[in-house]
C-alpha cells in the first residue's frame, strides 16, 4: 500500500506539468472539484470525511497541490475568505499546503467592456508618489498568498521569475518553514544542485543594483498592464465573433459573470434559425494569469462514432472539435490535457468539451484571427 508521499489533492482542472512530474514516480492524484472561486472547501472536507483507504487503496493524502492565482487552466483566483476556510481544513486533517503561485503579479482585476475602459481611461488622472508610496500601494493590489494565513508551517510557497524576467532564467524559490527548507536543500543536492549561477547573478544584478525595489515595482506594473491588455483584446475579438450575452453565473458558477454566445447570423445577413441560436460557449473572463477557459456546448449532437484507426479516448466531441481547429489554422489545448485524474474526467466530454486559450505571448492581430477560426469552426462543427 502507498504511504502518504505518494498521494496528493489537487484542483480538478490543474497544470499538467505537476501532473507529468508527479505521475511517473508513483504518486497517486486525487481532484477536488472547483466553483467560480477556486478549489471547493466543501468539497475537500467531504473527501476528507469519507476517505475510505480499502476502496481507494492507499491512505488519505497528506499534501495539497493547489495554484490560486490566475489558475491554470481555468484563470480563477482564489480569495481571502476561500485561502482561509481551505487552510483551516487542512489545519483539521494535517494536510500540507503546497501554492504553485507563478502567475501572483498578474492580477490584472475584472474585465471591462471597451466603452468602459475608453471612460476609466479619460478620468485618471496621474499623481506623483513616493518609490515607498508607489511599493505600498501595487502590494495592496494584490490577493495575499496563503503564507498570510499561515501559523502553523504548513504552507510550501513555489514562486518564480519565469513570468516576471524571463522564461529561459530558470529560477525560482520556496518560501516555508525550516524543516521543509532543509529537506529541499537537500533533494536539490542530488538533482538539480542549483539554479544557474549565471542566471542567478543577472537577475540579482538587475534587481539589487540596476533597477532597485522601486524599479522592480514599476517594471511589475508595466507587466501586469500589458497582460490585462492582451486579455481584453482576446476578450473583445472572442465577444465580437459571436452573439454574447452576460449573465449571472448559477450552479458552480454563482457569483461569477459569465459570458454566454451562440453563433452569429451568416455572412449574408441571414438569420440563423431559432433552434440553432443555442447558447454553445460560456467563459469567465479571467481577472489574473494568461488564460481563458472555454466550455463548448456539444448537447443535442449525436455521439461521434469511433474510426477504425481512433483510440477509444479521442471519439469524443472535444477531442473532434479540437482536431477541426488545429486542422484549421489555431492551436489550443482541450481540456483532456488538464484533467486532475486522467481516468475521471469532471464533465462528460461528448457533452461539454473544454478548451485552454493563452493570450501570453499573442498580437491583438492574431487574436481576432484566433477568434474568427474558432466561431467558423464551431458553426460548421455543430451544424454538419
Amino acid at each position: 500500500m502507498r504511504n502518504y508521499s505518494h498521494v496528493a489533492y489537487l484542483q480538478e482542472w490543474t497544470y499538467p506539468g505537476a501532473l507529468s512530474t508527479a505521475l511517473p514516480v508513483g504518486v497517486h492524484a486525487v481532484a477536488v472539484p472547483l466553483d467560480s472561486m477556486g478549489m471547493r472547501p466543501d468539497a475537500l472536507r467531504e473527501i476528507l470525511e469519507n476517505w475510505d483507504e480499502t476502496a481507494r487503496g492507499f491512505k488519505r493524502p497528506r499534501l495539497l497541490y493547489t495554484v490560486p492565482i490566475g489558475q491554470n487552466p481555468s484563470g480563477l483566483t482564489t480569495a481571502e475568505a476561500r485561502k482561509r476556510a481551505i487552510y483551516e481544513i487542512c489545519v483539521e486533517f494535517d494536510i500540507i499546503i503546497g501554492e504553485d503561485d507563478p502567475y501572483f503579479i498578474l492580477q490584472e482585476g475584472e474585465y471591462e467592456v471597451p466603452e468602459v475602459r475608453v471612460k476609466r481611461q479619460k478620468a485618471l488622472v496621474s499623481k506623483k508618489m513616493t518609490e515607498e508610496d508607489e511599493i505600498e500601494e501595487f502590494i495592496g493590489t494584490i490577493e495575499p498568498s496563503y503564507l498570510r494565513y499561515d501559523y502553523q508551517g504548513r504552507v510550501i510557497r513555489c514562486d518564480t521569475f519565469s513570468k516576471t524576467i524571463a522564461p529561459g532564467s530558470r529560477v525560482g524559490w520556496f518560501t516555508c518553514n525550516p524543516l521543509f527548507a532543509e529537506r529541499f536543500e537537500r533533494a536539490g543536492e542530488v538533482s538539480t544542485q542549483a539554479p544557474s549561477g549565471f542566471a542567478q547573478s543577472m537577475i540579482t544584478q538587475l534587481l539589487v543594483k540596476t533597477w532597485g525595489m522601486g524599479g522592480y515595482v514599476r517594471w511589475l506594473k508595466g507587466i501586469r498592464a500589458e497582460y490585462t491588455t492582451r486579455r481584453d483584446a482576446l476578450i473583445d475579438a472572442i465577444v465580437h465573433e459571436m452573439d454574447v450575452e452576460l449573465v449571472r453565473g448559477e450552479g458552480i458558477l454563482e457569483g461569477a459573470m459569465v459570458f454566454q454566445g451562440t453563433v452569429k447570423d451568416d455572412e449574408k445577413g441571414r438569420m440563423v434559425e431559432k433552434s440553432r441560436k443555442k447558447i454553445r460557449v460560456s467563459f469567465v473572463p479571467p481577472t489574473s494569469g494568461m488564460f481563458v477557459w472555454l466550455r463548448v456546448d456539444f448537447t443535442g449532437l449525436l455521439p461521434p462514432i469511433r474510426a477504425p484507426d481512433e483510440e477509444e479516448k479521442d471519439a469524443n466531441h472535444e477531442t473532434r472539435f479540437w482536431i477541426k481547429l488545429a486542422e484549421s489554422g489555431l492551436l489550443i489545448l482541450p481540456g483532456w490535457v488538464f484533467r486532475g485524474e486522467k481516468d475521471h474526467p469532471p464533465s462528460n466530454p461528448n457533452v461539454y468539451g473544454h478548451y485552454r486559450v493563452s493570450f501570453s505571448d499573442s498580437t491583438s492581430e492574431n487574436m481576432t484571427k484566433a477568434s474568427k477560426i474558432f466561431a467558423k469552426v464551431l458553426k460548421e462543427y455543430c451544424h454538419q
